[in-house]
């Protein structure tokens, strides 16, 4: 229901394999349930970054810099829950990958299937691709199998990611339908499909700050769409990469014969050429087969990979430097206060995303003051943190940084609601609270935000408000081309909408007719036509469109037209609320009446009444009763897959104006039921189910192509 016609097969039912999910969520309030979610994930990517470099020889110091380094890096701050999972679960991969071939053991193989299986569903398709390149360039680099074992490992590998699509079956099948119509990303469709509207909003960094410590951000994280926060953050990162490329090539002058090492040295080097190189991807994705990669993503291999390196670097130093004991602690208190800098640009960056009208310099030059307040302010009580438990064994230490994560949790437990704190959302609270409440006193509808004025992505799904918009204002080409057929303007390129200052074409019923009822804008600087009535300005201002027209109604007449250009082209001229355009429809099988009602233009007779019996995201249940046979506008997005029944009866449904779907009703009391039933849906579960099964019966053989002795199973 987060969005008209999104069909229930979004990530919040496949995010469901990935194992962490259930228990926080279950047990906790949404918002403090995905919040210790992010943190579980943070604590996975870096318990499993210090098992892998301590599996590869790695001092415990020299693993533990790591572990940290990891969940540090820039790509870990600003994204969504996607990649965070998928950060999470890289460094098990590594970890059961080296395990399974040096100690050829089955928690070394169940734990590699699992691993790669879960990074597969939870994340994106580029860190799976990014995983299983190194992983596999990586293990031949160091190994150097022979052919015949390779071909036998080979045969093996094939089962393995044969059960690992299986397994995935359902996600994989369900983005092939999708991308099968050759669309981007729609509102109605797409945005539960492929934005993680489950985790994306909490399940972060900052969303885990803004719960622990809402007093301290105050009022500075209520407007993110300021220009400070991609630049303090793309320093950030600049800065975190230079650190560690000044570790990389420290390296080369003092362990470059570890094999491991020279490995990770070599990825490393290529991605810091391929920064400055872009068109490097451009020949990656021509070679290398699945490689799509965007330049942001690209610092996934490169990040990882330096870390590892750096790891390496900490480790020859520990191991190589004689110097007395005061010197070590000044070692040791330099790198605290190193990793509490680090820390302390990323709440900066956390802090900067929610700043308050940043526009001007005097903003600016205050949020430096913040930033450098809360770096010294970090390290100075991680030093007094570090002197406190330097006596501790690591397990203490872990322990008692957990439990004062939990007690920051404690106070605010109470004030938590099924909703987003504030600064999390492009709206302010109080604009969400009014959408939210009349979505829940006068049902569904749409409202729409201008690209210009909010930039970051649909905070309305998670309240069930819908946005025409769609994600990050993303569409199908269905609706980019409606919108281009009405107005060239409203479109960017031809897949995106927006909305130029001079665009004046609000009072087209195009806004009414797909259920448009609100316009959010945040500056109120745009002369709006009648009917549209302003009717909150607390913050961000919101017009009121009188005349919207609601999800599910009736008409009189229809328009048939033979194909989709016909039908961009007459949706933009009929009245939606007495006419509709129909696409390839028989008119000898339907009512005559439907081709010339009767109805003149000024005439107010209804034509029946709805009642909704039942409305969810892949099912809707209407009582109707027609005075007439009419024409049933269901106005959720048109798409394969959907059924449609009157009275028990399979019905057709019809591609009505250009986007949206509708039924011939006959006059008379009927029940209507719509049901969105996608067979590679189904066919994707009894995959999956088989996958699970097969990677438990063919374990023993596997492990046998792997050359695995019988005496450690």
């Amino acid at each position: 229901r987060m969005f008209s016609g999104t069909p229930f097969i979004a990530n919040r039912l496949t995010g469901l394999f990935a194992p962490l999910i259930f228990l926080p969520v279950w047990l906790l309030p949404p918002i403090t349930g995905l919040a210790v979610l992010y943190f579980i994930h943070y604590l996975l990517g870096a318990w499993f970054m210090y098992l892998f470099l301590k599996c590869i020889g790695l001092s415990r110091p020299a693993a533990i810099f790591g572990a940290i380094a990891y969940i540090l890096q820039g790509t870990y701050l600003p994204v969504h829950g996607f990649i965070v999972a998928g950060k999470g679960y890289m460094p098990m991969c590594f970890y059961y990958l080296e395990r399974t071939c040096s100690r050829r053991d089955a928690v070394g193989i169940v734990g590699a299937i699992l691993s790669f299986n879960f990074l597969t569903i939870t994340s994106y398709p580029q860190m799976s691709v990014f995983v299983l390149y190194i992983a596999s360039g990586w293990v031949l680099f160091t190994r150097g199998i022979g052919i015949g074992k390779a071909m036998k490992r080979g045969i093996g590998l094939i089962v393995l990611l044969v059960i690992a699509f299986l397994i995935g079956a359902m996600q994989h099948l369900t983005m092939l339908e999708f991308f099968s119509m050759s669309r981007r990303f729609e509102g109605d469709f797409a945005a539960n499909l492929v934005a993680p509207t489950f985790l994306e909003r909490h399940y972060n960094l900052w969303g885990l700050l803004t719960i622990m410590f809402p007093r301290l951000w105050g009022d500075y994280i209520s407007n993110p769409d300021s220009p400070l926060p991609m630049i303090v953050l793309r320093a950030y990162n600049h800065a975190y990469i230079g650190i560690l490329a000044a570790f990389g090539f420290l390296f080369f002058g003092i362990v470059w014969k570890n094999k491991y090492a020279k490995f990770f040295a070599i990825v490393a080097l290529i991605g810091l050429v391929s920064y400055a190189w872009q068109g490097f991807y451009d020949f990656l994705v021509m070679v290398l087969p699945g490689f799509r990669i965007s330049r942001i993503r690209a610092g996934f291999p490169t990040f990882t990979a330096m870390i590892i390196v750096a790891s390496f670097v900490f480790d020859y130093i520990l191991l190589n430097l004689r110097c007395d004991e005061k010197l070590q602690r000044r070692i040791k208190q330099a790198f605290a206060i190193f990793m509490s800098a680090i820390l302390g640009m990323s709440i900066l960056t956390v802090i900067s995303f929610f700043a308050k009208n940043a526009y001007t310099f005097n903003d600016t030059i205050r949020f430096a003051w913040i930033l450098w307040g809360i770096a010294i302010a970090t390290a100075a009580s991680s030093l007094f943190f570090f002197h406190l438990t330097r006596n501790l064994p690591l397990k203490w230490v872990i322990v008692s940084i957990i439990a004062l994560q939990l007690i920051d949790l404690v106070p605010y437990h109470e004030h938590f609601k099924p909703m987003i704190p504030k600064g999390r959302t492009c709206f302010s609270t109080p604009c969400i609270e009014f959408l939210a409440e009349k979505t829940r006193e006068e049902g569904p509808f749409r409202i729409f935000r201008d690209r210009y004025d909010v930039l970051p992505p649909n905070t309305p799904m998670l309240f069930d408000i819908d946005e025409i918009g769609g994600y990050d204002s993303f569409l199908s080409s269905d609706y980019a081309r409606l919108f281009y057929s009405i107005d060239p303007r409203m479109t960017e390129d031809p897949l995106t909408l927006f909305l130029p200052y001079e665009y004046n074409g609000f009072a087209h019923p195009l806004w009414s007719f797909l259920g448009v009822r609100y316009l959010v804008l945040i500056r109120n600087d745009r002369s709006l036509p009648p009917p549209w009535t302003l009717v909150f300005d607390r913050d961000q201002f919101i017009y009121e469109n009188p005349e919207w027209m609601p999800r599910w109604y009736l008409v009189p007449k229809i328009l048939p037209v033979e194909n989709l250009d016909d039908a961009y082209a007459a949706t933009g001229v009929i009245r939606p609320e007495r006419e509709a355009v129909v696409v390839d429809i028989d008119i000898a099988q339907i009512p005559l009446s439907l081709l010339d009602s009767g109805f003149s233009d000024h005439e107010t007779d209804t034509i029946g009444a709805l009642i909704c019996e039942s409305y969810k995201a892949n099912e809707l249940v209407l009582s109707v009763d027609a005075s007439r046979d009419c024409f049933l506008v269901f106005a959720d997005t048109y798409f394969p897959g959907w059924k449609a029944w009157i009275d028990d009866e399979e019905v057709r449904i019809y591609r009505a104006n250009a986007v949206v779907k509708g039924i011939v009703m006959p006059e008379g009391k009927h029940t209507v039921r719509f049901l969105y039933d996608p067979p590679l849906y189904k066919l994707g579960w009894w995959l999956c189910l088989a996958g699970w099964i097969l990677m438990v019966a063919l374990m023993r053989p596997i492990q046998l192509l792997f050359g695995m002795p019988r005496k450690r199973l």
